[in-house]
């Protein structure tokens, strides 16, 4: 059934949909205003809590007043559809653009970058983190404006099991290294995702891509990508070299914040225009006549240079060369800047002496002599005693570390292969081989170290485990919601075979069965 109106919105048509509900293009029945309305899932409605959740958070989405946020209207309840409505922005996604153009000239992904930190530091400085920065969420008008959706929303709707589910809390190509851990996302979560944006602009792909969500993640966390710039040789390294700035693994090493972001952004367009301008100076310092300067630049430019020049040097030029101009004074100048860099201070000119360093090499090989030819001094037998009792003692040792070391290693390449086991994607086997061997290891209370390791890599284990199903589970749920049968049967076949004995995925069987009995009865 087709939605025709969601409170005071007359519904025009779909703009879109997604994890969280779908976008439609609707116009206010009094005002006549068009909006983008949002209805959300119906399975979000049913989330503990989630009501007091969605009127409290929506308040602070009010506050973002930003030239490139999307304008927040507002949200309410028809019935039981949650839903909230936005400016309605006439243009096209950067997906959109990116799937006709491939990719974009770097300067105007500077230009777009630029705005989108803009947007970025308004939303940061209101105490609001997207978690969701893609190109699906960045609108582009026709005059050139960026215009960022789905602000905070994220936030707002992601109650205490949602923030697992990839439609909330991001999109694996451009989500973060601390937010796939399921760490605390800050700002500087954001700019990771803002650097995997600026990468698919300049190169037309995402810097990690995998056949499934888990790959990628897997890659965001622990994975090596190319650098823009072997892909799109053009692109100024200066560029390149901030992307992966932003794409760093430890937030501490990224970019400090959006304004910052921005400034540096700024300043790689007048680098590169300052690197074109070219300058080439040729001075003779035998001939007069050979003496010329040819400098290729603009007039503002060469005024800055001269004015400087004038001040650093114009007292000494005067002083010295009272009647020297053009290329004569050039030369000059540089033979005296030569003159005063090859000047020694005394004690370098004490050490630059032939017969001083002789006397000194004498000296440090006489030291040498004197510390060898020295006689051991005597061992009395009391001492012989102790350094015997003290050898036999750390013998003793040795035999017990050499005991307990012929243990360790089996343990440490068990711990080994469960990790091969991680990373090549066999995720249930290497779950089995960290789980007996951390069972082996605290049972004998020996290399507490080690079971802290292993204990720490099951523990990630299991949250990739849960953050992976419960996407799926979320997904092929609304499909079941919205009667979308073959949907939901293609993921929950799925599901099935890879985790059939998960009691959720074991429920989403029982209802899709009883759905399909339902439409078979409801055809007979």
């Amino acid at each position: 059934m087709e939605l025709e109106k969601v409170g005071p919105y007359l519904i025009e048509g779909k703009l879109g949909s997604g994890g969280m509900g779908t976008v439609y293009k609707g116009q206010h029945e009094e005002t006549g205003v068009h909006a983008a309305v949002k209805v959300l899932a119906p399975s979000l409605s049913r989330e503990e809590g989630f009501v007091a959740r969605f009127s409290r958070e929506v308040e602070s989405l009010r506050k973002l007043s930003n030239p490139y946020v999307v304008e927040f209207f507002e949200s309410d309840v028809d019935g039981d559809l949650y839903y909230f409505a936005m400016e309605y922005v006439d243009g096209e996604t950067l997906t959109q653009r990116l799937r006709r153009e491939k990719r974009i000239p770097w300067r105007e992904v500077v230009e777009i970058s630029t705005q989108i930190c803009i947007a970025l530091k308004s939303a940061h400085d209101a105490g609001v983190i997207h978690r969701d920065l893609k190109p699906s969420n960045l609108m582009l008008t026709q005059d050139g404006k960026v215009k960022l959706t789905d602000f905070g929303v994220a936030q707002v709707f992601a109650s205490a099991k949602l923030t697992v589910t990839g439609g909330i809390i991001g999109t694996a190509e451009y989500m973060s290294p601390e937010q796939a851990q399921g760490r605390r996302v800050t700002k500087k979560s954001d700019l990771y995702s803002l650097g995997a944006v600026m990468y698919v602009m300049l190169t037309g792909r995402p810097p990690f891509r995998g056949k499934t969500i888990l790959e990628v993640i897997q890659k965001h966390k622990y994975g090596q990508f190319d650098h823009a710039r072997t892909i799109v040789p053009e692109i100024p390294h200066w560029l390149d070299e901030l992307v992966c700035q932003l794409l760093e693994k430890d937030p501490e090493k990224r970019v400090p914040d959006a304004y910052v972001l921005s400034r540096r952004l700024q300043e790689i367009v007048k680098k590169v225009e300052l690197s074109q301008s070219e300058m080439t100076m040729s001075i003779d310092p035998d001939s007069d006549a050979g003496a010329s300067t040819t400098v290729a630049i603009n007039p503002e430019q060469q005024a800055n240079i001269q004015k400087e020049t004038q001040v650093s040097s114009a007292s000494r030029a005067s002083a010295h060369f009272p009647h020297e101009s053009g290329g004569t004074l050039m030369r000059e100048m540089m033979r005296a800047e030569i003159e005063e860099a090859s000047k020694k201070t005394p004690v370098a000119q004490f050490f630059d002496n032939t017969w001083v360093l002789i006397v000194l090499l004498i000296c440090v090989l006489f030291g040498f002599y004197l510390w060898y030819t020295k006689p051991p001094s005597p061992v009395t037998p009391e001492e012989e005693v102790v350094d015997s009792t003290e050898i036999n003692e750390r013998l003793r040792f040795v035999d017990l570390d050499w005991k307990r070391s012929l243990k360790r290693p089996e343990a440490e390449r068990i711990y080994a292969r469960g990790v091969q086991q991680f990373e090549s994607g066999q995720t249930k086997q290497a779950q089995e081989t960290m789980t007996a061997l951390l069972t082996l290891l605290k049972s004998s209370g020996e290399n507490p170290q080690l079971v802290d390791r292993v204990q720490e890599r099951l523990d990630e284990l299991n949250g990739a485990q849960e953050e992976f199903i419960s996407e799926y589970v979320e997904q092929a749920q609304t499909h079941l919601d919205g009667g979308q049968l073959a949907e939901a049967q293609t993921l929950i076949s799925s599901m099935n075979t890879l985790y059939g004995n998960d009691s959720r995925v074991r429920g989403l069987v029982e209802q899709y069965n009883q759905a399909v009995k339902t439409r078979q009865n409801n055809g007979q």
